[in-house]
């Protein structure tokens, strides 16, 4: 399973995978990692605007959104914990879908088609108010696809990246504050 790990302090450390299921000793019941419940319940509030504007997208050329965007608080995801976090993914078809293996490092590469819808997705969310350069740039460390978007308030910012693989795109917004779910890595 992919995982897409947000940090707020490395803007080119998007992403990390992670295969398999891990260990967690909080087992299904998350309400035990929760550090700050008023800190999650504001985190939620602001990452509405996420979740409103990602559902504005309309679905570039050869994609699919197979559901709504939506907002969680503290959740744990193979293993890993992750601070409250608004997200949407989008299914490729056609030439935006590469035929790699899920398992190789090829399935970090999206195709250039899948590239342009990326673009076209943060346009979009451009002309709604974020910031940033709706370009696709490669991390040379871990070969990773992205795009990073903010909008920022008085009192709060919140992060929005897109990262593009072989067979999908991912959206994963975060805002301050941080340190609310108890295991969670930044």
């Amino acid at each position: 399973m992919r995982t897409t790990l947000r940090t707020a302090s490395a803007l080119a450390a998007m992403c990390v995978l992670v295969t398999g299921c891990g260990f967690t000793p909080f087992g299904s019941d998350h309400t035990q990692i929760v550090a700050d419940k008023k800190g999650v319940a504001l985190n939620l509030k602001r990452l509405s605007v996420a979740v409103d504007d990602l559902n504005a997208v309309k679905d570039p050329t050869n994609t699919r959104s197979p559901r709504p965007a939506s907002a969680s608080g503290c959740a744990v995801d193979s293993g890993e914990v992750f601070e409250p976090e608004a997200d949407q993914d989008w299914e490729l078809s056609g030439p935006a879908l590469s035929d790699v293996d899920l398992g190789s490092k090829a399935s970090l590469s999206p195709t250039p088609a899948a590239q342009r819808a990326m673009e076209a997705i943060a346009d979009q969310l451009i002309d709604r108010g974020w910031a940033g350069r709706a370009r696709v740039v490669r991390d040379d460390d871990d070969g990773a696809y992205f795009i990073d978007l903010r909008r920022v308030y008085a009192d709060h910012q919140i992060r929005l990246g897109l990262q593009g693989f072989s067979d999908e795109i991912l959206a994963y917004a975060t805002t301050t504050l941080n340190r609310l779910c108890r295991g969670a890595h930044f």
